[in-house]
């Protein structure tokens, strides 16, 4: 016999995000109570900040959650939104957008130093003020991206040539110095 940690006449509750939509099977579970909202990153251009914001999912998103419930036996969904909530849900998740901020930009544009007039050009075209361009430089920096005069270092070359969000071609940086990674380009 297997062993069940919840004995007779107790319940057990689990309580997740929506990081427990697919993959998860919870045995026994006979009901999913589901809020419909989900938790997700986005770029705040007012705050220059990636922010954790809470948004209303999609239907497919939550009829995902309710498959949780009655794998192994009959079970029930309850949705916590009325039916004019549920209508005015997407059918389908939209595609993600690339969440690159202007930190991102301005590393992969530092990477040639002979375009140095034509980045500056350019980041005046789409509007990045001379105050975020100083507010990118110094964050580069303080990753140890680019050097005091703003020239690319070995790790600033690396990670703008990872063709990936700059967080995660540090992640990349750090996994290569200590060889987690045979090989992290």
């Amino acid at each position: 016999m297997a062993f069940d940690p919840v004995k007779a006449g107790e319940i057990k509750i689990i309580v997740a995000t929506n990081a427990a939509e697919t993959a998860v099977t919870f045995h026994k579970c006979w009901l999913c109570i589901d809020t419909c909202m989900v938790n997700q990153m986005m770029y705040d251009a007012t705050l220059r900040a990636k922010v954790q914001q809470t948004v209303p999912c999609s239907q497919a998103a939550s009829q995902q959650r309710g498959g949780r419930a009655g794998r192994d036996s009959p079970g029930v969904c309850v949705r916590l939104v009325t039916q004019l909530a549920w209508n005015n849900m997407p059918p389908r998740d939209p595609p993600q957008p690339h969440m690159d901020d202007q930190t991102s930009l301005y590393l992969r544009l530092a990477s040639t130093e002979a375009i140095l007039s034509i980045r500056e050009r350019l980041l005046d075209t789409i509007g990045m003020t001379k105050e975020l361009r100083a507010e990118a430089q110094q964050i580069l920096f303080l990753h140890d991206l680019v050097d005091t005069c703003g020239h690319l270092t070995e790790k600033g070359t690396f990670v703008s040539a990872s063709d990936c969000e700059t967080e995660h071609g540090c992640l990349l940086w750090i996994a290569k110095e200590y060889n987690v990674l045979a090989d992290a380009t």
